[in-house]
């Protein structure tokens, strides 16, 4: 007896100490079929403020400080980190935008543009006329836009197609979805347009935005301002934002003038001396 009591102390003994060495249990060669679906609590992924500085292929890691919804990365590659699932889109866009993908984010772009037909009726030398049209999208008053004039227009009557000189044109955006093309002549004499078709893009994200006021223009005179506005280059395109209220006859342009700077022309075709209001126009680099 007292020797079977012994034998089942030794056990006991062996046994505790088999086990406590054996506390840590390895999931991936000691466990088949795991299911943590009745877990009070699961959490599969390492936390912290800062994306370590090395990372094995296939690891994850949950970022306590990135937005919400954007935790979550993976290391793609040898101490490589890659934000995982869909790409967050801008907090700021506008109906009918197109945004671009950058290779790491979707930005604001130029939108698909807008095509109508417009027919202007004469135009004087030295005035302009405008026309009103009703957008599909409501585009904000002040949105920069850029305005495609017809290649050609054509006489219906007689099949001749012809490009009519001195003329320039402008396009803003008065109301949410209501935009105004104003046409200027200065070709010398009157001039009728027969109806074309015109487009309107809305860039959609300002470059940069800023208060210019003109000086007194005379009948058939220019001034150029300059404004900064970053990454502009040389061969830039550039979509201007004009105010809602702009006055009669008054023609404003906007190209680049050097790194980081463009020009904004007002010509006044009014027909007389007018001084331009101060006013917020914007910029969008395309």
């Amino acid at each position: 007896m007292i020797r079977y009591r012994l034998y089942r102390a030794v056990c006991a003994v062996w046994i505790c100490q088999t086990l406590t060495a054996q506390t840590a249990v390895s999931l991936c060669t000691q466990a088949k079929n795991v299911d943590f679906s009745a877990a009070k609590a699961t959490k599969p992924n390492r936390t912290g403020a800062a994306l370590p500085t090395t990372c094995g292929q296939g690891e994850t890691f949950f970022l306590t400080t990135a937005p919400s919804g954007q935790n979550l990365y993976g290391c793609t590659a040898a101490n490589t980190w890659s934000q995982l699932g869909a790409a967050p889109l801008p907090s700021s866009t506008t109906p009918g935008q197109v945004l671009t993908w950058t290779g790491t984010s979707w930005q604001p772009g130029s939108g698909p543009g807008v095509n109508f037909s417009l027919t202007f009726p004469t135009i004087q030398d030295g005035t302009c006329a405008e026309s009103q049209l009703t957008l599909p999208y409501a585009w904000p008053a002040g949105s920069p836009v850029v305005l495609t004039m017809p290649a050609q227009y054509c006489d219906a009557s007689s099949g001749t197609c012809y490009e009519p000189p001195g003329l320039a044109a402008g396009a803003r955006i008065t109301a949410a979805g209501v935009a105004v093309v104003r046409m200027c002549n200065f070709s010398g004499v009157a001039q009728t347009l027969p109806s074309a078709n015109y487009s309107i893009t809305e860039y959609g994200q300002s470059s940069a935005s800023a208060s210019l006021a003109f000086p007194q223009l005379t009948d058939g005179s220019c001034s150029t301002l300059s404004v900064p506005v970053p990454g502009v280059t040389a061969s830039s395109a550039i979509a201007l934002g004009l105010p809602a209220a702009l006055e009669v006859g008054l023609l404003v342009t906007a190209t680049p003038t050097a790194a980081g700077s463009v020009g904004v022309t007002a010509c006044n075709w009014s027909g007389a001396t007018l001084t331009p209001a101060t006013a917020i126009y914007q910029f969008g680099v395309m």
